[in-house]
């Protein structure tokens, strides 16, 4: 008997995932197993140029209008109010960017837009969905400077319930270090974008010697009255050797990076040898359909994020990575989380690996489960 549509939707969006992440495919390498693309191509009713790695899916281009206030505490609150006055007014001028992994700027695969003119989009070159059109670094340094940020993005998220929210989320951090044999006891731990210190403190509790930096007065302040050893700035400008520090923590900072390259190129310099080992943790675009959602909200919409510029498959984020000189030896897919260990490596390492079907079929999948859903409920 003949599949079901949505069971040869997921029979195919496995193939997919396969022949992307556990090949690690380049262009060239995915004509190699065209056979089977080939019948992904006719299971889907989709098109699948193989050769030129352009996919057509059903799903990809949601034609969605996504929502950016829709996280705010009130969308009429004075930040709130804010932000769109500083928009309207061109105060905050919003710009397209090229891809920072391959540079492309013209070859882009739609995914939603705002009314603001925020764009969120696939590179068609290396894979990795972006927020392609978006605020520039100066207005993005105002947008978290201003607190537009805490009230917009994070439902006004501050004080003792960011603080207790960190502490206490810092247990899957903890566990991937535990898991891979960390002696908390003998680690020196520099935490960039620490924030208000909470996963500090879980570590610090634990026997770790900790050191933490964030751009956020406020945040730091209040973070402050429980971690001695957090304040503002920026770690990178600061003239010392990071090597005196075991393990580096970005937690939940590469995605709101408006220039990641030019920020891993400074990492890299300020770390001397390959013996510390640098904790990533991101969104991870692979497991978006397993965020929690407004049910009446697409899987994808509710996974993007107004703050969020760069989503990442464990294919776009190791190639990231290698291109600025660092090896991966961990990574660690933790549905809509990912956590990535690596170290700095002697020189550029060269990654042409393209993430382009995995991400597509990422996010066909997660609309895809948000369509079946719907289904059952009529």
């Amino acid at each position: 008997m003949e599949s079901a549509p949505a069971e040869k939707f997921q029979l195919a969006f496995e193939v997919l995932n396969r022949l992307t992440h556990e090949q690690n495919l380049t262009n060239k390498g995915i004509t190699k197993f065209s056979g089977e693309s080939y019948v992904v191509d006719q299971m889907c009713g989709d098109t699948v140029d193989v050769d030129k790695t352009i996919v057509r899916t059903r799903y990809s281009n949601l034609g969605d209008r996504l929502d950016i206030y829709r996280y705010a505490s009130d969308r009429f609150s004075e930040k709130s109010l804010s932000f769109k006055d500083k928009l309207l007014s061109g105060v905050y001028t919003i710009r397209k960017y090229p891809c920072p992994i391959c540079n492309n700027v013209d070859e882009w695969h739609l995914v939603v837009f705002s009314d603001e003119g925020f764009k969120w989009s696939v590179c068609k070159r290396c894979g990795l969905l972006q927020q392609n059109c978006r605020l520039t670094p100066q207005a993005l340094k105002e947008f978290y400077r201003s607190g537009e940020y805490s009230e917009i993005s994070m439902g006004g998220l501050v004080g003792e319930r960011a603080f207790t929210l960190e502490y206490e989320s810092s247990s899957r951090y903890l566990d991937n270090l535990s898991n891979l044999g960390y002696d908390f006891s003998r680690l020196n731990v520099l935490d960039i974008g620490c924030g208000f210190g909470g996963t500090l403190l879980a570590l610090k509790e634990l026997g770790a010697t900790v050191k933490g930096f964030d751009s956020d007065p406020q945040s730091v302040c209040f973070g402050q009255n429980y971690v001695k050893e957090i304040e503002v700035g920026d770690a990178l400008d600061f003239n010392h050797d990071l090597s005196k520090y075991n393990l580096i923590l970005l937690n939940n900072i590469i995605e709101h990076l408006s220039c990641p390259v030019e920020f891993l190129l400074r990492l890299r310099e300020k770390i001397k040898n390959s013996n510390v080992q640098v904790f990533i943790d991101v969104p991870n675009l692979e497991g978006a359909h397993s965020y929690y959602h407004n049910p009446d909200n697409n899987y994808i919409i509710e996974f993007l994020h107004l703050s969020h510029i760069w989503y990442f498959t464990s294919v776009s984020l190791e190639r990231l990575l290698n291109q600025v000189g660092f090896r991966v030896t961990y990574i660690n897919n933790r549905g809509a989380a990912m956590t990535v260990l690596c170290s700095k490596s002697e020189s550029l390492i060269s990654n042409n690996n393209n993430s382009l079907i995995l991400s597509l079929s990422s996010i066909d999948y997660g609309n895809h489960k948000f369509q079946k859903s719907k289904q059952k409920d009529n």
